[in-house]
């Protein structure tokens, strides 16, 4: 079989516009981590195909350009790069803030606090057309400072929707936001043809703050009920008498059992427990008072019931 040369190594588009913000380290760093992950090669004898590419982009303050490359090994068998094309694959930049100002992020609802489950658009404007694809970044920082940049949402991954409203943004809908997709976010919005080969990074990022709320007691008590396997001979807001036969079952296994906060006693992995209120009387609230039983079994599943005495 006859093979066929690498002629060419290209991205999905080989040249950033960049706001000059975005022209210093921290800038480069996040511009790093984001750039395309595949490459498309083009042999002499016309084939393409798509590979991915060695690891992450890395800046050369010398050239001014990201360089990637792509291992040999992942070629088809038909193809040999005997020029050397793979051994680095560029992306320059150039700077202009006049354009850049036209692709910004934005979220709906806008919010400087969103609660978490919360249905969120996060969207790409644009003010210029043909750049109908986009890669909508997330910065986040750990607890130690070290900050990192990921794709939260791209065209090529999940495409968006196209609007046809003001700027023509392209919408990513994340139908329950969850408080780890806080972050600052910014876009990168090129075009799908392969006759264009710029993409644009917003002249700015915006904040997202996804506020987690903790469930309250009836919703973690409801949800524990849902959950676990545990049986009782009480249900949650039974009223009681101090007589009352307590019979607790768990096909796991028991691990512990508390009445308001302190241990009944019980033999660790007993599959079932009786016991009588009156027993424990000590632990007990006033009549009429909420008292709370929480159960606990040998895979961790907890279940929690209130209940009152008279």
């Amino acid at each position: 079989m006859v093979t066929s040369r690498v002629k060419s190594a290209v991205a999905k588009y080989n040249k950033l516009i960049i706001a000059s913000s975005w022209e210093n380290a921290e800038g480069f760093a996040r511009l790093e981590q984001v750039l395309p992950k595949t490459v498309t090669l083009t042999t002499d004898s016309g084939m393409k195909f798509d590979l991915p590419a060695a690891g992450e982009w890395k800046y050369n303050s010398s050239d001014k350009k990201f360089h990637n490359s792509v291992s040999e090994s992942a070629l088809p068998a038909l193809a040999k790069d005997t020029r050397g094309v793979l051994k680095d694959i560029t992306i320059s930049y150039e700077v202009n803030d006049d354009y850049c100002k036209w692709f910004f992020p934005a979220v709906s609802p806008s919010s400087s606090s969103i609660k978490e489950g919360t249905s969120v658009d996060f969207k790409a404007r644009r003010y210029i057309d043909n750049y109908v694809s986009a890669s909508i970044c997330r910065v986040t920082t750990d607890e130690n400072g070290r900050e990192s940049t990921e794709i939260a949402y791209d065209t090529d991954l999940t495409p968006g929707l196209l609007t046809d409203g003001e700027s023509n943004p392209v919408v990513f809908t994340n139908p329950s936001v969850k408080a780890s997709d806080s972050g600052k976010y910014f876009t990168i919005s090129y075009s799908p043809s392969e006759y264009r080969d710029k993409a644009y990074v917003s002249s700015w990022l915006i904040d997202v703050n996804i506020v987690h709320e903790p469930k309250t007691e009836a919703q973690e008590s409801a949800q524990s009920q849902k959950n676990s396997p545990t049986r009782l001979n009480i249900a949650n807001k039974e009223t009681c008498q101090l007589s009352k036969k307590v019979k607790v079952q768990d096909a796991d296994g028991l691990k512990s059992v508390k009445l308001n906060g302190k241990r009944v006693t019980l033999k660790k992995g007993k599959k079932k427990l009786t016991f009588k209120l009156s027993k424990y009387k000590k632990y007990l609230k006033k009549k009429g008072k909420w008292n709370k039983l929480v159960i606990v079994d040998l895979k961790g599943k907890k279940k929690s019931i209130r209940f009152k005495t008279k």
